[in-house]
């Protein structure tokens, strides 16, 4: 019966312990979600730090960029001082160069000039000696006439005996053509004579017999014909004189065709010198006139390019001052900008350390607050911690039946 109270009262103690653990469970839950909440937030703020952090470590990394470029500000200013000099400089040196290459043009052009008018000169002293040469050339054609009347009479003695070689030509050949037609009938008339000699052949042997019945008629026949050898002879020496001096008539012709075709072409020849000489003398007045016409175009040229090299020196001059001051001004407008930026910059630069160091003070209490924060929430979550395992220690060690920690009695 003890037994049954005494287990009656561990169960309700039991219960009742239960119930307490459960209430202490929901307290403990909603004690670690407030927790979590906080912590939740406090991640949240501690990421927005960190954002914020990032941004001033890049205005940080800027700044410092910015100080690297202002350090090097003076060194920038220097180079760009020296290229504005070597630039002047170059500008000088081609202008000096300009100015020699004009110089040594101009010297070129007047050279060529001068040189012009040295062989117009040259070509004007050669003009007195083309009298001498008129003069020359006018006897040259004197003779030539002299000479070219007594080549006619020559053309026209040799015309004379021409004329008597052909006629005896012309006979020769006349006499040389009957000879061929004598020569054609002839031929014309050898069938007939072959046919007689052939019918004279068959009756050979009847004569044969007759002639050794009349052989000494014959003879003296024979001997009568032998008085007839010598004139036969004659006559064929006289041909061949004949044709001897038939060929030597024809080239005594071609050689007198020659000649005159020699002395004609010549005589063409001095007729054309005498005309080319006629043609020189009417065209030395022209040309005289033409020497003292381009004499005076080229004293013209000259002036009028004095004239304008004058012009364009005096303008190239004008041209280069022009520029000179248009360089000027703008290199000291450049100069000018130069320097404002330089303060601006200047300024600025001294308006950085400030910022720095208030930058550097916000960076150093901020991450000291994240310290103090994470020290906080750390402490609060140990407390916690405890607070909620020592009372489960506990109530684990009674249902184990273990004596309470010395923590819960306290």
């Amino acid at each position: 019966m003890a037994v049954d109270v005494v287990q009656a009262m561990d169960m309700n103690q039991a219960i009742q312990t239960i119930k307490w653990l459960d209430e202490e469970r929901r307290k403990d839950k909603a004690t670690i979600a407030t927790l979590q909440e906080r912590v939740q937030a406090q991640i949240q703020k501690i990421a927005q730090q960190d954002a914020q952090i990032q941004e001033l470590v890049s205005a940080v990394a800027n700044i410092q960029g910015m100080l690297r470029r202002v350090e090097g500000f003076d060194s920038i200013v220097t180079a760009h001082k020296s290229e504005l000099l070597l630039q002047m400089d170059q500008r000088d040196e081609a202008h000096r160069k300009e100015s020699a290459e004009s110089d040594r043009l101009r010297r070129i052009e007047y050279e060529a000039l001068t040189d012009h008018l040295h062989h117009l000169d040259r070509e004007l002293q050669v003009l007195p000696r083309y009298d001498e040469v008129l003069t020359a050339l006018r006897a040259e054609n004197h003779r030539l006439s002299e000479g070219l009347q007594r080549v006619t009479e020559q053309v026209s003695d040799l015309s004379k005996r021409s004329d008597e070689r052909v006629q005896a030509v012309t006979y020769l050949e006349e006499q040389r053509r009957a000879d061929n037609r004598r020569l054609v009938e002839v031929e014309r008339d050898l069938p007939g004579l072959f046919k007689r000699i052939e019918a004279a052949a068959q009756k050979v042997p009847p004569l044969e017999e007759a002639i050794q019945k009349q052989k000494t008629r014959i003879d003296e026949l024979a001997s009568q014909s032998n008085k007839y050898d010598k004139p036969i002879e004659e006559l064929r020496v006289s041909d061949f004189q004949r044709e001897q001096r038939m060929k030597q008539y024809l080239d005594q012709g071609e050689a007198v065709a020659k000649e005159l075709e020699r002395v004609r072409e010549q005589t063409q020849g001095f007729i054309e010198q005498q005309q080319a000489v006629k043609r020189y003398l009417r065209n030395f007045d022209t040309f005289q006139v033409r020497i003292e016409k381009r004499q005076t175009e080229v004293s013209e040229m000259q002036r009028l390019a004095e004239e304008r090299l004058r012009k364009q020196w005096e303008e190239w001059e004008q041209d280069q001052s022009q520029q000179r001051k248009k360089w000027e001004t703008l290199v000291d407008e450049r100069w000018k900008r130069q320097e404002t930026w330089n303060d601006e910059t200047k300024k600025r630069i001294e308006v950085i350390p400030p910022v720095l160091e208030q930058h550097a003070a916000q960076l150093k209490a901020l991450w000291e607050s994240r310290r103090e924060d994470a020290t906080s929430v750390l402490a609060a979550a140990q407390i916690v911690y405890d607070a909620i395992l020592a009372p489960v220690d506990d109530q684990l060690a009674i249902l184990r039946g273990e004596k309470p920690s010395n923590k819960k009695n306290k």
